[in-house]
């Protein structure tokens, strides 16, 4: 098992998957690979074509493809379950992102979210605010531990297979697998209709050290609304923003590109990708496009991402609406004409973990 030494810097290796038909993947990929940078992050973007996506899928809709990477990752295997690893082994904790998710604000450490409330969590997630399930798997972290490999054995293995074709796909299974266990069982649950912000719940053991799952406010750690983001925006598909109640729908890449454009990703540095790197899972015949299509995200990313420190304008009304998360410190639910997030979210985290000890 690996584990930071008392004092040391815990290790990140942060993954997300696309195939190459996936046209907003690359776009988040650079964006998320710039803040890694930043931070002396280890990145990783699985770029697949779609007939490998759907067999490392196994069948499943598409979603659960992150379910079987991040297993063979933590068992030490490549991203297809090949005997020989393809990825690096020195890392503490394997961070998951959606390819249509991408990070806000890159002043915002990982760390801070393993400093909350207790140390050395197996698995950190934030709540789904859609309130249909507990949790959103669109960002995760994942501790190199023996519980967090059982973990995923189960959710591959044991999830109802109602949930391998129907929405929400991996997210559900997810959430009715850890329900059998007795978690998310509080009243209320949701954070915006009174439940917990930060709820710690004890799971199987494993290991010497306690499997505990850390559940933040998804408005401070991923998010589908763009000016309630603290952390990250969650790009959820079409179908789902318009479920969610949004008086505004606008498409999937729209929003993304959107959000990189109107000056919403704040404190972005430039981010230098290797070509062979990011492309070597691909087949020959795939690589040209998917290279023009990397270049291009790259030179959008410059033109308009980088070392912006204030938002330049409000997102379209309608963003606002089912943002009950910011209402908490006794402040109000932001409206159209002054967008949250302003506040630095690194001090927002300071506070709640100064709260937490006291």
């Amino acid at each position: 098992m690996c584990h930071a030494a008392h004092g040391e810097r815990p290790r990140f290796l942060v993954v997300t998957a696309f195939d190459s038909r996936y046209e907003v993947g690359f776009l988040c990929s650079v964006v998320n690979e710039a803040y890694c940078q930043q931070h002396g992050h280890r990145f990783r973007r699985v770029l697949l074509s779609p007939e490998d996506m759907a067999k490392l899928a196994g069948g499943r809709h598409l979603a659960w493809a992150k379910v079987a990477l991040l297993r063979n990752l933590l068992r030490g295997r490549g991203y297809d379950g090949s005997a020989s690893g393809d990825f690096e082994e020195d890392f503490d904790y394997l961070v998951w992102i959606d390819a249509d998710a991408l990070v806000l604000d890159h002043s915002v450490r990982l760390e801070d979210f393993l400093e909350l409330p207790v140390p050395a969590m197996d698995f950190i997630i934030g709540e789904d605010m859609a309130d249909t399930d507990l949790l959103n798997t669109g960002l995760m972290f994942f501790r190199r531990s023996q519980w967090c490999r059982e973990l995923l054995r189960r959710w591959w293995e044991e999830s109802d297979p109602k949930w391998h074709q129907e929405v929400c796909w991996d997210q559900t299974g997810l959430c009715r697998l850890l329900r059998q266990d007795g978690f998310g069982r509080e009243e209320p649950w949701y954070s915006w209709a009174g439940g917990a912000r930060y709820k710690n719940w004890k799971g199987h053991i494993f290991t010497v050290d306690l499997g505990l799952l850390q559940e933040v406010d998804c408005g401070s750690f991923n998010f589908k609304y763009l000016n309630n983001c603290g952390f990250v925006f969650h790009a959820v598909g079409e179908r789902e923003l318009l479920l969610s109640g949004t008086r505004n729908l606008l498409l999937k890449r729209d929003r993304l590109y959107m959000a990189v454009r109107d000056g919403f990703v704040l404190h972005g540095g430039d981010a230098s990708t290797c070509p062979s790197e990011a492309l070597g899972l691909l087949p020959a015949a795939e690589v040209p496009e998917a290279k023009v299509n990397l270049e291009r995200a790259q030179q959008f990313w410059r033109c308009f991402g980088l070392s912006k420190t204030k938002k330049l304008q409000p997102p379209p009304f309608g963003w606002e609406l089912q943002c009950l998360s910011h209402a908490w410190n006794g402040r109000p639910v932001p409206n159209k004409d002054k967008p949250c997030g302003e506040e630095d979210v690194g001090s927002r985290l300071a506070l709640e973990k100064r709260k937490l000890r006291t």
